[in-house]
């Protein structure tokens, strides 16, 4: 669980470091990329949401 653990932390840095060099050839500072990337998650947690059996069209009778 430890070994996973650090892969985990290691892959993470990764992303991280990804997103931060696409931020600046964007001319973006790194705290606009995360703003960025929240908001994309939302709209995706809300498009699942709507997707569910209580909304969307799955909830439809």
């Amino acid at each position: 669980m430890q070994s996973f653990a650090v892969q985990l932390r290691r892959m993470n840095s990764e992303f991280n470091r990804i997103a931060q060099e696409f931020a600046h050839a964007q001319g973006l500072h790194p705290t606009d990329m995360q703003a960025l990337m929240a908001i994309l998650d939302a709209d995706a947690d809300a498009d699942a949401d709507a997707d569910g059996p209580s909304g969307g069209a799955s909830g439809s009778p």
